[in-house]
């Protein structure tokens, strides 16, 4: 109830916002209720228009000295205590997946008579939220970290909304560290505007460069009306250019969608290196923040533009040479006649090469009096980093007007300073100064700008970048490779101003250029070779590598985690999730959209729901700016393996199990490997029950094959199964591979047949230490080669790592091929071998190895029989957990053997209903068992426990470790009987009263209590 009530409240809440969002309160276009503060009292309390909300950590009050424009803007400010670190001021708006907004503010955090406190930021945040106000994905703006006193623009643009969603939030943030003081900032003329469509500008035709007169740019709309919208295309010359003109900069669109716009109106024009295009509703067109009275390009696209859709793309042929340097994909910078930035300049393609050695090449060059500059820039954008340039020329003594520029570069970015970041070696025209700088642009702006100075060297100098979240380092080396110590140093700066950059669209820049267009003092052209370049990208850490969804039952769901870690200190990059792949529809991952902040890591759920039994192979794809990091998924509807793979020459059945789906629907078709082909058994297209290939799959999962029908079947080396739906197409009575597309698509389980196998294991324990005995039968496949290069035979019997047993005897081959048998009797030792089958060259039989009189302390599964008889050197172990039939008949080796050798705990039988559960198992103790009269015994079901306090048992026998109690009330929930011998070894414990989860799997069971803290994996079936 109380979630629903959280909804309704919700509801309501935007339902108000909704309403208050009218023409009077809201500037078109605008879904921000009293946008600019003007409708709420410049009292200095908080805005009393209704329209905003605040959080519980901090204030805000209206004041005029707070107002960009107008007569009032906000002033928000954290509260002082060590906990009062936010204070959020926001409003929200129904929404749903798929919508997309742009949202600004201006801010500034430098007020008269305040302080600013350090580590403090102001950032504008909109979130994406669904019905329980969760966040399904965020996205921040560049965030405000030092003391500002000029208006600084904040601006977010986000990707679609992801599923799930049910409203956005606009939040002003103030953020601050955990210390006593207080974060103040001020906020005006917010914006939060969605978009009306989702991609829906597009530039289908885009005229090359150099270009022609009358060539038109054309493009088209989608998910828009086209008579309520204009398009504002603009031409890069050096500077920004409305087209067709000034007088008419906007083109209009067809009923059918199209546009079309001339772009070549000026003989400047057929040059433009660059094209954008703004989709404007007309209703806003005279808000457009261009003067087109001016008659001026402009420098730089306003920040404005950016809240409409826009599309923008580089001119076909303007960058016709590409070059490879460093193993990256580079593009030439081309001007023809007309000069462009930087300078500026002609820049010419021919300026610009790589040799024979792999070395780049950039030079100035003059042709009839015409300076040609050079410039390459990275085909890919390469996101945030450690970027390295080596420069193998000596560039200390660069004539004065020459620039060498290494650089980060977003051309589509001016509201962020086209993310230009830079490295430069120039002296700007005066001789007398200092020869090379770094640069975070606007490189105007205090504290933006390091210069210092290189000093001659013939052996190169490297300069490196690193990008990193909220933090530009650079530092520059002697030599072409940044030493491990900082002996080569020549200089560094780490700036952790607001200015730097998150990532875009930027890519690496290399240019040599002449400032202000002023040719060489000397006159010379000028050459300089870098020798490489290198991006370390800062990406995520992602694990598992591999998610393998091993068993699930038909249209149940499995979930597993995928956790995707920040370590490095990376820019907090959006990162979205998609699956990839054919299979897709069946996995889900949960937040497909989220950013990381660095030291911070996800935990992201993905389920797998199966509709049939088969493989199911997709990649989990974790995008970033920073790459593309691919998880792969496989997941099986259903499970098949073996329980029982008989050896060579054996006659057994080859056995197994099927879980997760429901067996009366599937069948199990096996096939055996013999002289190069795969063959079906027992008979192909046989409708005897007996040779029938399609196995009939009991009700508790378990079937078995007759695979030895034939006499070649014993020398079978491999085996297959495959689960086939009942409705399946016959199988093939052989196949020449198991990649058959007739098989291929069913899941399958394979095996090698061994050379030695146990049947069956038989132990007693004795009455005494050394009285116990074991009895060991199996089957061994040995070729004539193998037995007559035998002078011995070696058995030996092993548990994990040790050696309990081993016995070396003289061995006659040729008395053995002759007799088909082998047989010792000594003293407590009774060996046996009988041949039972030839074939070829090749020879089957039993063995049997029977101990008597022996100690078997210690003894438990699973057991392993090693045999030597010449080149035969094999082995064969009886496990458990897939051979429980074979040992004992079908009671595995008791526990009760290791008793006083370590601390162990077994479960033979669990009954698990809804509301009651029991278990039957045993249990041995290293050390002497405790009392349970005197202290706590805890139980443990999968994350859940339940206490039997001391007292609670009462002990059943006076001579003997045996306790009881019933009906205990757990604090926990449920009531608890249980029973102990430990004597016997053995315990009993049934628990009511509670409720459990029945769904099969694997859950872990343990018991704690003094001395002893053991677990097993219980398998949990309907």
């Amino acid at each position: 109830m109380r979630q629903k009530n959280g909804l309704l409240k919700r509801v309501l809440v935007l339902a108000v916002l909704t309403a208050l969002t009218n023409p009077g309160l809201c500037p078109a276009g605008n879904l921000l209720c009293d946008a600019g503060f003007e409708q709420s009292e410049p009292n200095g309390g908080f805005p009393s228009s209704g329209c905003w909300l605040k959080n519980a950590g901090g204030e805000a009050g209206c004041a005029s000295f707070a107002a960009r424009t107008g007569n009032n803007g906000i002033f928000q400010y954290t509260g002082f205590a060590l906990d009062q670190l936010q204070s959020q001021v926001y409003q929200e708006f129904p929404s749903a997946a798929g919508r997309r907004y742009f949202a600004s503010a201006w801010a500034r955090t430098g007020f008269a008579g305040t302080s600013w406190l350090d580590g403090s930021r102001a950032l504008l945040k909109v979130e994406f939220l669904d019905t329980g106000g969760n966040t399904l994905a965020e996205y921040t703006s560049v965030d405000i970290k030092t003391s500002e006193t000029d208006w600084s623009r904040l601006h977010v643009a986000t990707n679609a909304a992801p599923a799930g969603t049910f409203s956005v939030r606009y939040s002003l943030l103030i953020e601050k560290p955990q210390t006593i003081g207080q974060a103040i900032a001020g906020f005006d003329d917010c914006i939060l505007r969605e978009y009306e469509c989702a991609d829906c500008l597009n530039l289908d035709e885009i005229p090359p460069c150099p270009g022609t007169p009358g060539q038109k740019l054309k493009g088209s709309v989608v998910g828009i009306n086209p008579d309520d919208y204009m398009v504002g295309v603009y031409l890069f010359v050096d500077d920004w250019w409305p087209k067709p003109t000034f007088a008419h900069p906007w083109t209009a669109i067809e009923a059918n969608g199209t546009w079309q716009c001339d772009i070549a109106t000026s003989i400047y024009d057929l040059n433009a290196t660059e094209v954008m295009a703004f989709l404007v509703p007309k209703n806003e067109i005279a808000e457009w923040p261009v003067n087109f009275n001016s008659g001026a390009g402009l420098p730089a696209l306003p920040l404005e533009a950016f809240r409409f859709p826009d599309a923008g793309a580089f001119r076909p042929s303007c960058f016709t040479k590409k070059i490879q340097f460093a193993g990256y994909h580079w593009l030439v910078k081309n001007s023809g006649v007309q000069s462009v930035g930087p300078g500026p300049n002609l820049f010419d393609s021919n300026n610009a090469w790589v040799d024979a050695e792999g070395l780049l090449h950039l030079k100035i060059t003059n042709s009839e009096n015409k300076w040609q500059c050079a410039e390459v820039f990275t085909e890919e954008s390469l996101g945030g980093g450690t970027y390295s340039f080596a420069v193998a020329s000596n560039v200390s003594s660069l004539d004065a007007n020459v620039v060498l520029g290494l650089f980060t570069w977003d051309e589509f970015a001016p509201q962020y300073a086209n993310r230009e970041m830079d490295i430069e070696i120039s002296r700007w025209g005066d001789t007398g100064a200092a020869n090379a700088q770094y640069a975070i642009q606007p490189a105007a702006k205090a504290d933006n700008l390091h210069r210092f100075n290189i000093d001659p060297c013939d052996k190169g100098v490297t300069h490196v970048l690193d990008w990193r979240f909220n933090i530009a380092g650079f530092e520059s080396f002697y030599g072409l490779v940044p030493p491990a110590n900082e002996a080569g140093l020549i200089d560094s700066w780490t700036y952790t101003g607001s200015d730097v950059p998150r990532p875009g669209t930027e890519n690496a820049r290399i240019n040599l250029w002449l400032d202000g267009g002023k040719p060489p003092a000397d006159g010379c052209e000028v050459e300089v070779v870098i020798r490489d370049f290198e991006v370390n990208a800062c990406s995520y850490e992602v694990s598992p590598i591999l998610l393998d969804f091993n068993s699930v039952l038909i249209s149940r769901t499995a979930t597993k985690p995928v956790t995707i870690a920040n370590t490095g200190n990376c820019i907090p990059y959006m990162v979205t999730v998609d699956v990839n792949g054919v299979d897709a529809a069946y996995f889900h991952a949960a937040d497909r959209a989220f950013s990381l902040e660095p030291g911070s890591s996800k935990k992201l759920d993905v389920t797998f729901t199966p509709d049939t039994n088969r493989v199911y192979e997709v990649l989990l794809e974790i995008k970033s700016h920073a790459g593309i990091v691919s998880v792969p998924l496989t997941g099986r509807g259903g499970q098949i393996e073996y329980t029982r793979v008989s050896a060579m020459g054996s006659p057994e059945y080859l056995e197994g199990r099927v879980a997760g789906l429901k067996f009366s629907d599937y069948r199990v078709v096996s096939y055996v490997y013999v002289f190069g082909k795969w063959y079906i058994k027992p008979l192909c297209m046989s409708n005897k029950s007996s040779t029938n290939p399609l196995v009939a799959i009991n009700k508790d999962g378990a079937w078995k094959c007759n695979i030895d029908v034939e006499l070649t079947d014993k020398a079978a080396t491999q085996v297959a199964s495959f689960l086939l739906p009942k409705n399946a197409d016959y199988p093939p009575c052989t196949l020449d591979s198991l990649d058959d597309s007739r098989m291929s698509q069913y899941i399958c389980v394979t095996a090698d047949r061994p050379k030695l196998a146990i049947s069956k294991i038989t132990v007693k324990q004795g009455s005494s230490t050394g009285s116990d005995s074991i009895v060991i039968d199996g089957w061994y496949y040995i070729t004539m080669s193998e037995a007559l290069s035998a002078q011995q035979l070696c058995l030996s019997i092993r548990q994990q790592d040790t050696t309990l047993w081993t016995l070396c005897v003289p061995f006659n081959a040729d008395k053995f091929l002759s007799n088909g048998s082998f047989q010792l009797d000594r003293t407590g030792v009774h060996i046996q071998l009988n041949n039972q089958y030839q074939l070829l060259n090749s020879y089957s039989g039993k063995f049997r190895l029977t101990l008597s009189k022996t100690d078997l302390t210690c003894l438990c599964s699973p057991v392993t029989v090693a045999m030597e008889l010449g080149d035969f050197k094999e082995s064969a172990t009886a496990d458990e957990a897939l051979n429980e039939n074979i040992i004992n008949g079908k009671q595995n080796i008791g526990i009760k053997f290791l008793s006083g050798c370590t601390n162990a705990l077994k479960i033979n039988k669990l009954t698990l209903k809804r509301d009651y559960m029991t278990l039957n198992g045993a249990i041995t103790f290293k050390n002497a068992a405790p009392d349970l009269t005197m202290e706590d015994l805890v139980v443990g079901w999968g994350s859940r426990t339940f206490v039997i306090p001391a007292g609670s048992f009462d002990k059943t026998s006076r001579t003997q470790p045996k306790y009881k109690c019933t009906k205990i009330k757990s604090a926990q929930g449920g009531v608890v009987d249980a029973y102990f011998d430990f004597k016997a070894g053995t315990f009993w414990v049934k628990i009511r009263g509670t409720k459990f989860d029945t769904t099969p799997g694997d859950t872990a069971f343990n018991i704690a209590m003094s001395g002893f803290s053991e677990g097993v994996s219980v398998k949990t079936n309907n």
